[in-house]
């Protein structure tokens, strides 16, 4: 699927990612006075799988991209790598979801998932940034093939 050069490129979101980060920093520091207060080696442990957890969770988010190519879509993270051909695109389905605690409003979920012909399937979720470019790119990219 690579013969083509892509179209477009969709990183991680800043936002999620920042979120991530703080979170991750926030627990760990935490993690770390408890760990240097006490000096056992027990926290220091525990310590360094904090760290390490929150370290990959955060490679995951920074390597998260999605790519449109002319003849289809990429996916890839730091684990996997997802392709889906224009023309075995069997169905995608789409919402946005407002998200309120109290009525104060918190944001956006989105939630994309493109389903092949074949039962395989890519999902995106708040991990893409620029959410509504994506989804029209794959309307436009799925709507020519399938006119055919």
């Amino acid at each position: 699927m690579h013969a083509w050069p892509p179209v477009e490129t969709f990183g991680p979101s800043v936002r999620i990612t920042t979120v991530f980060g703080a979170f991750g920093l926030f627990i760990c520091a935490l993690a770390f006075l408890v760990a240097h207060e006490i000096n056992d080696s027990t926290t220091w442990r525990i310590f360094f799988a904090l760290a390490a957890l929150f370290a990959g969770l955060l490679l995951w988010q920074l390597s998260f991209r999605a790519t449109i190519h002319q003849s289809g879509i990429s996916c890839r993270a730091v684990f996997s790598t997802k392709e889906m051909p224009w023309r075995e695109v069997g169905r995608y389905y789409y919402f946005a979801l407002d998200v309120r605690v109290n009525f104060i409003p918190l944001g956006e979920f989105y939630s994309l998932k493109l389903r092949s012909l074949y039962g395989q399937s890519i999902s995106f979720t708040n991990h893409i940034s620029r959410h509504e470019e994506l989804v029209t790119t794959i309307a436009q990219c799925t709507f020519k093939p399938s006119r055919k």
